[in-house]
């Protein structure tokens, strides 16, 4: 509540604001050139910015008080890094566009920025812009998720990415988030708010070859957020009309994961990715994974069938 007061004070009331060295116009956006868009893509967006930027300029001006907010904001920090997303999407529709522009056609140049500084500017933007779930950031965050390699911009741009959640862009994320490269972890850590079927199935069949600790890990945690009972109550969410071709395929897969593992964390994981995907499946697929395992794995199924029946978490649905 601090954070958004202070804030809100810092973009809305221009008088408060001292304007950084930072904050010096650049000839591209802070995460990427618009050139990188293509030619049609980045005249759409500039004519959408520039129409917008007629109706409402107010809106543009507040963005543009963004960077110094966050050095001030950097500065106090008390973890990693500040966050803004939230504040920033309370903006509301009229700041995606001026936000759009801030991140791939005209932004501040670095300047002094800290490294944490730049981070949350940057991380703040892609988040913000994905609470929109806006088509017209697709090709901006894509393109992002193509040239940029910073790891917490790469998993924000996925996560935005995720959300906003068309065909293609769940097919890209499907891939980047299976395929070995420095982005693997980046993209399959953001792909959790991507409820599609397609990447779903796809992280489903990557759980089932052999990997590093970490990497399994994350593909339990994301099945387990793009399977979430909580989730797919949200009209977002279920708008897709793919639940029954999302849950239950991610309760198999982790499930089949839980039985495979002799590690007790990546049980674990998978035991608390099972409980919050919570598909009503689920003890159908104990039961046919029990009948092929081995005492030991038979004994932890059959642990793993009781805490399903009493989660805790459905009392509260």
């Amino acid at each position: 509540m601090k954070t958004f007061k202070f804030l809100s004070m810092l973009l809305c009331a221009g008088a408060f604001v001292v304007v950084a060295p930072a904050t010096a116009r650049a000839e591209s956006g802070v995460a990427i050139s618009s050139k990188s868009l293509g030619v049609k893509p980045e005249a759409e967006l500039k004519s959408a910015i520039a129409k917008a930027r007629a109706a409402n300029p107010a809106a543009f001006k507040r963005v543009e008080r963004l960077p110094a907010a966050v050095e001030k904001l950097d500065k106090a920090r008390r973890g990693r890094f500040a966050s803004v997303s939230r504040e920033l999407w309370h903006l509301g529709k009229p700041a995606l566009l001026p936000m759009l522009e801030m991140l791939a056609v005209k932004g501040p140049a670095r300047g002094n920025m800290t490294d944490t500084a730049w981070t949350t500017l940057r991380v703040s933007l892609i988040e913000a812009v994905g609470m929109h779930r806006d088509p017209v950031a697709v090709p901006v965050l894509g393109s992002i998720l193509d040239h940029e390699t910073e790891h917490y911009v790469v998993r924000a741009a996925a996560e935005a990415l995720g959300r906003i959640g068309d065909d293609a862009s769940a097919k890209k994320l499907a891939e980047l988030a299976t395929a070995p490269g420095p982005k693997q972890a980046a993209v399959l850590s953001g792909i959790a708010d991507c409820r599609r079927a397609v990447a779903v199935s796809r992280v489903a069949k990557f759980l089932e070859s052999p990997t590093d600790y970490e990497t399994t890990k994350l593909a339990l945690r994301s099945l387990g957020s793009m399977g979430s009972s909580w989730a797919w109550q949200t009209a977002n969410v279920k708008k897709s009309g793919e639940e029954s071709s999302v849950r239950p395929v991610a309760a198999e897969a982790l499930v089949r994961a839980f039985a495979r593992f002799e590690d007790k964390e990546l049980r674990l994981a998978a035991q608390k990715a099972i409980l919050m995907v919570d598909d009503p499946s689920t003890p159908n697929v104990i039961e046919s994974v029990k009948s092929q395992a081995d005492a030991e794995t038979r004994s932890a199924l059959e642990l793993l069938a009781k805490k399903f029946a009493a989660n805790p978490a459905r009392k509260y649905q």
